[in-house]
């Protein structure tokens, strides 16, 4: 999976939503698209740090190449809390207020 920049993960009105009238809200795919973001790169985070906890050959490395590996992961967990923060601005609709939903109560006692 290639990997969207920073404004690409996080941006969610690039004509994947829906116009609702007085707010856009993301599509069911714009939402998947965030949730496979924060996977990829919570992976990678997870990886890269495993990789030098606790390593010797991370030690070993050059203050510059040590200090370029964690701005690494440091941009990877940026991210990762911009797609979340993305993620937090959808407007989640009850179900029940959405048109056309077949499973919305059509009244009287349930």
């Amino acid at each position: 999976m290639a990997t969207p920049s920073k404004s690409a993960g996080t941006s969610h009105s690039s004509g994947s939503e829906a116009n609702t009238g007085t707010r856009v809200l993301p599509t069911a795919q714009a939402v998947l698209d965030l949730r496979d973001l924060i996977e990829t790169k919570a992976r990678q985070l997870r990886a890269m740090t495993a990789a030098a906890y606790g390593n010797d050959h991370f030690q070993n490395l050059t203050p510059l190449v040590q200090d370029e590996y964690m701005w690494a992961c440091a941009d990877l967990a940026q991210s990762i809390v911009d797609a979340l923060d993305a993620c937090s601005e959808v407007d989640w609709v009850p179900r029940e207020t959405v048109k056309g939903n077949q499973h919305a109560p059509t009244g009287g006692a349930l």
